[in-house]
C-alpha cells in the first residue's frame, strides 16, 4: 500500500530526521539515503513503513509505503496517526517563526532550518528507555546499546531479505537477563532501571497511558518516583515524547552548551541560569531549545556576545 501526506508546511524532510543518522545506525529508526523506516504494530500484526520526501518546503508531501502484507483501512489510519505523531506533522510553524523574530540568535537559525521539528517518540516507554541508555555517555555510544537492545528483544519483521525490527515491548525487557544487558555494555544500574521500569509499566504501578492528561508537574513527580529516573529524564519525556512546548531540558549537557553559544559567548551556564533565561519563552520554549541544539551543530555560527537577550513577553 502507498499513499500520501501532506505536512502543515514548511516542513523539511531530512532536517526534522537528521537526529537518526548523527550518532550511528538506531535499529529501531533507520534513516538511510533519504529513506526512513520503521516498525511499528498493529492490530496484533508488525508492520513497516518506509518514507521519502515528495515535496518541497513550501508545499510538503511526504510519500508513505507500507509494507508487510495486505493492509486494511484500519491499518493505514493506524500508520498514519503514528507518523503524524512521530513527525509533528500537523504542527503550525508560523506563530512560532513569527515570535523568533524578535531575537536575533532564533530569527536566523529558523531560517536556516525552516520547516524543521522535533521528532516524538511513537511511545513514551520509548522515550523512557531511551532516555536511560543516554545517561551519562556519548549519544553514539548511546545509540550503539540502545541498537542491541532492540535486536535482541524487539520483534523482527523480515522484508526483502532484510530484518526490520520494532522497538521492544515492556513485556519483552521485564524478562530481560540483567547479565545480558551487561554483555551489551549496559552498566549493571541500567539494566536494572531498564528492567524495573518494563515491570512497572507491565504491572500497572506506572500507567503512562495516563500521562497525556496530567499536568507537567504530576508527570515530573511521577518519574521522579521510579528507580534511575530524575528530573533531566522526565524533562526529555515532557518534550520529546509528548510535545508540551513549556519545557526545557535544562539539565542537558547539550542544551546547556547550546545556550551557553548563542547567548553567553561560549560559556556554559547553569541548570538555574537556562531555567531563568527560557522561561520567559513560555510555549516556545521546546521548539526554541530544538533549533538552538542544531545551530550547536553548525560550526560556521561562533559564540555570540556573552549577554541574555531581554526579558520578553510570554506567548500566548
Amino acid at each position: 500500500m502507498e499513499f500520501t501526506l501532506y505536512p502543515h508546511p514548511p516542513f523539511h524532510f531530512d532536517l526534522t530526521l537528521q537526529r537518526y543518522r548523527l550518532f550511528g545506525e538506531d535499529a529501531a529508526h533507520i534513516y538511510i539515503d533519504g529513506v526512513y523506516c520503521r516498525v511499528i504494530e498493529s492490530d496484533g500484526k508488525l508492520w513497516l513503513y518506509a518514507l521519502q520526501d515528495a515535496g518541497v518546503s513550501a508545499a510538503p508531501a511526504v510519500q508513505v509505503r507500507l509494507l508487510g502484507g495486505e493492509a486494511a483501512a484500519h491499518h493505514r489510519a493506524a500508520v498514519e496517526a503514528d507518523i503524524r505523531h512521530f513527525l509533528s506533522l500537523d504542527l503550525d510553524l508560523e506563530p512560532f517563526y513569527r515570535w523568533a523574530q524578535a531575537d536575533p540568535v532564533l530569527s536566523e537559525l529558523t531560517q536556516r532550518c525552516a520547516g524543521m521539528r522535533p521528532p516524538r517518540a511513537s511511545n513514551l516507554f520509548e522515550a523512557l528507555v531511551t532516555s536511560i541508555t543516554a545517561q551519562q555517555v556519548n549519544l553514539a555510544f548511546a545509540t550503539t546499546i540502545r541498537s542491541r537492545l532492540i535486536k535482541r528483544y524487539g520483534k523482527s519483521l523480515w522484508v526483502d531479505g532484510k530484518p526490520y525490527y520494532a522497538f521492544p515491548t515492556p513485556e519483552a525487557l521485564a524478562d530481560a537477563s540483567l547479565q545480558d544487558l551487561r554483555d551489551m555494555q549496559f552498566s549493571w544500574r541500567k539494566g536494572e532501571y531498564i528492567v524495573n521500569l518494563a515491570r512497572e509499566v507491565v504491572d500497572g504501578s506506572l500507567r503512562l497511558e495516563e500521562f497525556p492528561q496530567l499536568s507537567n508537574e504530576a508527570i515530573i513527580e511521577r518519574i521522579t518516583q521510579v528507580k534511575g529516573l530524575g528530573r533531566w529524564t522526565a524533562d526529555w519525556l515532557l518534550a520529546r515524547g509528548l510535545g508540551r512546548g513549556d519545557v526545557v531540558a535544562a539539565g542537558d549537557l547539550g542544551v546547556r552548551k547550546a545556550v551557553g553559544k548563542f547567548y553567553y559567548g561560549g560559556q556554559t551556564p547553569s541548570i538555574e541560569a537556562v531555567r531563568a533565561l527560557t522561561a520567559p519563552w513560555g510555549m516556545f520554549q521546546n521548539l526554541a531549545i530544538h533549533y538552538l541544539l542544531a545551530g550547536l551543530r553548525m560550526p560556521d555560527l561562533p559564540p555570540h556576545a556573552a549577554h541574555p537577550p531581554p526579558r520578553r513577553r510570554r506567548p500566548a
